[in-house]
């Protein structure tokens, strides 16, 4: 699927999987205080992205998060808030993954102690890639770039909705379907072979 053709499939997605929008307006001095917190500057795509829809929780389940005003009231998940909790949280520990050195953003959360960080700068195959970090700290990469990654994630999200109550059709192809990821998101065939996509 072309750009324009994905992102456009994300915003209609958006509007029918949102359940509680938080309607705080996007919030540009957040974006700046981001970049001087973190040293690097949220990727073009997310403040598009966040423009549009800046937070939300999800009607199947899972946040997406947002840039938010400090004084803001509601059940907002602030992403600068989100990112400096994880750093502080992994760094430094033995274990912790190694995506903890690059420079992310964490865009979401499944409501289980689990994040989806968005890499802020291309790696050497030019992509962005969104990554699933479990809470016993093992990883894997979800989407090629945040637009793959939020048709994913609310396509999902709408699915169980519609499904939940039959068991045999409530789990959707993202990200674990090998043949139908690769298909919607071919990039992430430079991934493979490397214990870095969700089927290996």
């Amino acid at each position: 699927m072309e750009r324009t053709g994905l992102v456009q499939a994300v915003y209609q997605l958006a509007r029918r999987a949102i359940r509680e929008g938080w309607l705080f307006p996007y919030n540009p001095e957040r974006a700046l205080i981001f970049e001087q917190r973190m040293g690097y500057p949220l990727p073009q795509d997310l403040t598009e992205w966040l423009q549009v829809c800046n937070g939300g929780l999800c009607v199947g389940g899972g946040v997406l998060a947002g840039l938010h005003a400090p004084q803001a009231e509601g059940p907002c998940d602030d992403i600068l808030e989100l990112t400096e909790g994880l750093h502080t949280a992994y760094k430094g520990l033995e274990d912790a993954p190694d995506v903890v050195e690059k420079r992310w953003a964490a865009v979401a959360h499944d409501e289980c102690g689990n994040y989806y960080v968005l890499t802020c700068v291309p790696d050497g195959h030019g992509c962005t890639p969104v990554y699933f970090w479990d809470q016993d700290m093992s990883y894997y990469i979800v989407a090629s770039d945040l637009w793959h990654f939020l048709y994913g994630f609310l396509a999902d999200s709408e699915h169980y909705y519609l499904h939940r109550d039959d068991p045999h059709r409530s789990s959707f192809w993202w990200p674990f379907d090998r043949e139908q990821t690769l298909a919607f998101d071919p990039a992430l065939r430079v991934y493979e072979g490397r214990g870095l996509l969700p089927w290996e």
